[in-house]
């Protein structure tokens, strides 16, 4: 439905681009207005019934001939010319001389179903070091992330998004228990560019999270630049969950939800007062 939702969206904006729907309104009225004079003249100048039989049919056929035209032509300047724009348009943003990502939010494949807040705030810290990968251009959270629970072609995602290459993954979380499945698709052939999976212990979140930007740097062919060691919110996996349960509901907005995000920042500072971002 979205894959069909997006295509309509892009057809729209493709006719106000090319002044399709500006000239078939123009032409509804112009037709109107002239079938409306001569119905008032044609009479009194005696002129045969068939010419306005004929001059409807002219009407109605010459609709869709007026759109077409619209569609291929386009007038400048310089004269009546073949439209180019889209086809520019498509070629510049095929030609990106840097790559580019979209981090969409995980699946959570916990027995319980119950881990979205877990799977949302791992994606998120992931893309959040994708940053830091130089000259890897990063698509933003809430554009990526509105694509959660919807059954979306990877290639829809990346030419809705214009990117180069979008990393998809899972968590599922039992006990202390963690295994995270990550794949990186290069949205041109819908091919895997590197896959793994992480079968670790909760403790380990924070390995797991720079080893995958690292792989993805190394896939990309890009490098990582090398900053201070990266701080996290806590060091602390407990207040870590506190936090990650406090970003879930402070992005879902809503004066209930923001109480509640406040409420989980502030039982992940009780847990661990040094931490770098509650």
């Amino acid at each position: 439905m979205l894959a069909m939702a997006t295509f309509l969206s892009r057809f729209l904006g493709e006719l106000k681009r090319r002044k399709v729907i500006r000239v078939g309104a123009s032409y509804a009225i112009a037709a109107w207005l002239l079938l409306q004079v001569a119905e008032v003249t044609f009479e009194p100048l005696h002129i045969p019934e068939w010419a306005m039989t004929m001059l409807v049919l002219l009407a109605i056929l010459g609709f869709p001939v007026s759109l077409v035209l619209a569609w291929a032509f386009d007038i400048t300047p310089a004269g009546v010319e073949r439209d180019r724009g889209s086809a520019a348009g498509e070629e510049r943003e095929e030609v990106s001389p840097d790559p580019s990502i979209a981090v969409l939010a995980f699946d959570d494949m916990s027995p319980e179903g119950d881990q979205e807040y877990f799977c949302d705030g791992i994606a998120e810290e992931i893309l959040n070091r994708l940053v830091r990968i130089d000259r890897l251009r990063v698509v933003a959270r809430t554009s990526s992330f509105r694509f959660k629970g919807q059954n979306v072609d990877v290639g829809d995602i990346a030419r809705e998004l214009k990117v180069s290459t979008v990393l998809e993954g899972s968590v599922r979380k039992t006990g202390n228990r963690l295994r995270v499945t990550t794949q990186l698709i290069n949205a041109r052939d819908g091919y895997h560019l590197w896959s793994e999976s992480y079968d670790r212990e909760l403790e380990d979140v924070f390995a797991i999270q720079e080893e995958i930007a690292a792989s993805v740097a190394e896939a990309l062919k890009v490098k990582l630049v090398e900053l201070p060691a990266q701080r996290y919110a806590t060091s602390n996996v407990e207040a870590y969950e506190f936090y990650l349960k406090g970003l879930y509901y402070f992005h879902r907005w809503g004066l209930t939800n923001v109480r509640f995000a406040v409420d989980m920042f502030t039982r992940a500072v009780e847990l661990d007062p040094d931490s770098a971002q509650c």
